[in-house]
């Protein structure tokens, strides 16, 4: 019998290096004449088995062509925002000393630090994630709203203060990759008073002219609400995402799922709360949580009704610094978790005129079923920090968005919601993707432009009066010859499935030779989600599976988003059927087209990827030599640690409540449309990777799956990862399962 077996550090010939490129992630532009970009990258550090960052910097002055560089490295800098004067930048900073770890908060005025303090005592760690993360000046520059972990206090318990049972009553966590977060807090953090004019510098400031506090809210909410996402729209009023708790008590996993509780909150600010001092300095254990002083917060009445879901509140201002507009987006509550998004905006009340904020509008709605090409409709995560830009006499929103099988920038009118594509595909040419990295807020946007054989570089574009744009390139991945002779010997395409509306597959793999007699092995790639995507993206691991000189196909099968609503909402209720079929026409379609051979395929799948993956090895049990599941989903009534156990009822159509339990019918009906229930056809030598601290798809699905394939003497082999979550994107374990499923492929496929 083969085993796996490790080839060696040296097996694929360019994977060490595609593996560290570095990946644009965010940029921003500062300086009094927003003539500074600076632009961060996340890279892996396979030596030290460590994610870090970089930070570059260039100079961009609207009317030269110089562009200078320099870099640094930005680990220790977890998040960061340019002040609305574009003067000043407050950094959230996480450093490391013989003690342990350090977390600063620090506000900068050019090169001058203005104030700084120590908060590590104060909270545990910061949030940065898309979701709870805050991190928002306010518009006199004297305060910013940022986002932790409260600590708990155990002094209270310890001293009798309090029942103790406190310190044990269950709290729910956020969900996948932030089951540390129980008690996101939102603190407000002050280094001088509101009167002082926000465009003089101010003296450094000392931890004795420095104030931090607690947002607390006087008046609670229907239901228990976790607040990250707030921006200040004036000095006291500040917007917010609630997360709000389920009827039984749940926080439903928030990452990439946008159909869960979640509405926009106004908190208005009163006077701080001192202190009590006679309770501050007494407990001897420093882990204790500091009495800080709190801020009184109303919550207002909820800005947005209960059958609609929303994220990412961003504020618009007028050249006077005055919040003008506010927008978001939003979903529907249940069904699909990442469906067309709708853009919203609302007129805001000037402080001045103590009026009533307009009614919400929306700007930008689903598409049923867009034409051909056509606009589908917005597919994105978030509207960027500094989203807007003023194109002639209009403003526009800047949305980075899904579109078919890439993604792409949108402007899109906030006063008549017209849609422009600012990056559209050029008719004759391969597809390219690009991703929104910042705006300047005037006329200028930065983006990362990539393609499956063309790594990232950083384009910066200049939007005309028309809404034209002009692109200059001024970063590029650097990449060694035999790298790059080698990515030109790829070739890459989009390619329509025939008798499968709407289907796509990406097809990746070395250039095609006349004098060809046998064809590469193919490697079907279903992606996850399962509203997600496969874009004409660089991938580290396609790139490298495809100079291995596999041919990829990759298929956008009824379910995926960037097609039109009605294809997200397609698969509602046909989950375990319809995406199955859809993917095996795909690959049946590129042996009829001569793109690849049968008898010569293999498959690998994470998450649904995974499902998909088990159900074709099951159902079609003599097509694949080889296959790979990843954190995989295979029987769907056994869901009882998913942080979303609405996906499963969801996407079969079935009903959830707060209220839901499962059933002996529910469970067949699940287990029908399971790949557990073709375990016994499976003939496919499978390979399992498995991150054993996953919230979104319970380990427990996976080992399951090996001990029913190998209790029935199938051919199979299992990797676990402690400590990994349903991405395993950690450094070592990421390196690991990729040669895993590269070295399985090749014992089975040579």
């Amino acid at each position: 019998m083969v085993q796996l077996k490790h080839s060696g550090p040296n097996a694929s010939t360019f994977f060490n290096e595609l593996f560290e490129l570095p990946v644009p992630t965010t940029g921003t532009f500062d300086g009094p004449n927003l003539n500074v970009l600076r632009v961060a990258y996340s890279f892996r550090d396979r030596e030290r088995k460590a994610k870090r960052s970089q930070t570059k910097t260039f100079f961009v002055p609207e009317t030269q062509e110089a562009i200078s560089t320099s870099s640094f490295d930005s680990t220790d800098v977890l998040a960061s925002v340019v002040s609305p004067s574009n003067q000043r930048r407050a950094l959230l900073r996480e450093v490391s000393d013989d003690k342990g770890k350090k977390r600063i908060v620090e506000i900068w005025f050019g090169s001058r630090l203005e104030a700084s303090l120590d908060v590590t005592e104060k909270h545990e760690e910061f949030n940065t994630d898309l979701f709870l993360s805050t991190l928002s000046f306010s518009p006199s520059e004297t305060a910013l709203l940022y986002s932790a972990e409260a600590k708990l206090d155990k002094s209270t318990f310890e001293g009798g203060k309090a029942d103790p049972f406190d310190k044990f009553r269950f709290t729910p966590h956020a969900g996948e990759t932030m089951y540390t977060k129980k008690r996101s807090t939102i603190y407000l953090f002050r280094w001088a008073n509101p009167g002082d004019a926000r465009s003089t510098i101010l003296p450094t400031r000392t931890k004795n002219d420095v104030s931090l506090s607690v947002l607390k809210p006087v008046e609670t909410p229907a239901v228990p609400v976790l607040f990250g996402q707030a921006v200040f729209a004036s000095e006291d009023r500040i917007i917010a995402t609630g997360y709000e708790y389920t009827g039984d008590g749940k926080l439903m996993g928030v990452k990439f799922c946008y159909n869960k509780p979640t509405a926009l909150y106004e908190l208005q600010l009163g006077p701080e709360e001192k202190k009590d001092d006679s309770n501050t300095e007494k407990s001897e254990d420093k882990k204790d949580a500091p009495k800080l002083p709190t801020v009184a917060a109303r919550v207002a009445t909820r800005l947005t009704p209960p059958e609609r879901t929303v994220r990412t509140p961003r504020v618009l201002r007028d050249e006077n610094g005055a919040a003008t507009h506010l927008f978001w987006l939003s979903n529907a509550l249940g069904g699909a978790h990442n469906a067309s998004a709708t853009l919203y905006s609302k007129q805001l009340a000037s402080d001045a005129s103590g009026g009533q904020d307009g009614e919400a509008k929306a700007l930008v709605g689903p598409v049923a079923e867009p034409e051909p090409g056509a606009f589908p409709g917005i597919f994105a995560d978030d509207i960027a920090q500094r989203g807007f830009l003023r194109v002639g006499d209009t403003t526009q929103v800047v949305i980075s968005s899904g579109w078919g099988a890439r993604n792409t920038v949108l402007l899109v009118d906030a006063s008549s919601g017209a849609v422009k594509e600012l990056t559209p595909s050029v008719k004759g040419e391969p597809q390219v993707s690009y991703g929104l990295l910042c705006t300047d807020g005037r006329n200028r946007v930065v983006c990362s432009r990539h393609s499956p054989t063309l790594p990232p570089e950083v384009v910066l574009g200049t939007v005309d009066a028309k809404g034209g744009v002009s692109w200059k390139v001024i970063d590029t991945t650097v990449v060694s010859t035999e790298l790059d002779d080698a990515l030109k010997g790829l070739e890459y395409s989009v390619v329509p499935i025939t008798g499968r509306k709407s289907v796509e597959a990406i097809h990746i793999g070395p250039k095609s030779s006349a004098t060809d007699d046998k064809k590469p092995y193919s490697l079907l790639m279903p992606h996850g989600g399962p509203h997600a995507n496969s874009m004409v993206t660089f991938s580290y691991l396609a790139a490298s599976f495809a100079l291995d000189g596999y041919t990829l196909c990759s298929p956008n099968y009824t379910g995926s988003t960037g097609y039109g609503e009605n294809f997200v909402q397609g698969l509602i209720g046909n989950c375990g059927s319809l995406d199955v079929e859809d993917c095996i026409a795909a690959a049946r379609h590129f042996n009829d087209q001569g793109i690849s051979e049968n008898g010569k395929w293999a498959i690998w799948g994470g998450s649904h990827g995974g499902f998909l993956t088990g159900h074709l090895i099951g159902q079609y049990p003599d097509f694949f030599r080889a296959a790979i599941l990843c954190n995989p989903v295979i029987s769907l009534g056994e869901i009882s640690t998913s942080d979303i156990p609405d996906w499963y009822y969801a996407e079969c159509g079935l009903p959830f409540t707060p209220a839901t339990l499962m059933t002996p019918e529910m469970y067949a009906k699940l287990w029908a449309v399971s790949p557990i229930s073709y375990v016994d056809n499976v003939k496919t030598p499978a390979l399992l990777c498995v991150g054993e601290a996953d919230k979104r798809v319970a380990p427990t699905q996976g080992i399951g799956y090996y001990h029913a394939l190998k209790g029935r003497n199938k051919v199979v082999e299992m990797l676990t990862f402690p400590g990994e979550t349903h991405a395993m994107d950690g450094v070592e374990c990421a390196a690991t399962w990729y040669e895993a499923t590269r070295d399985w492929i090749r014992a089975w496929t040579s």
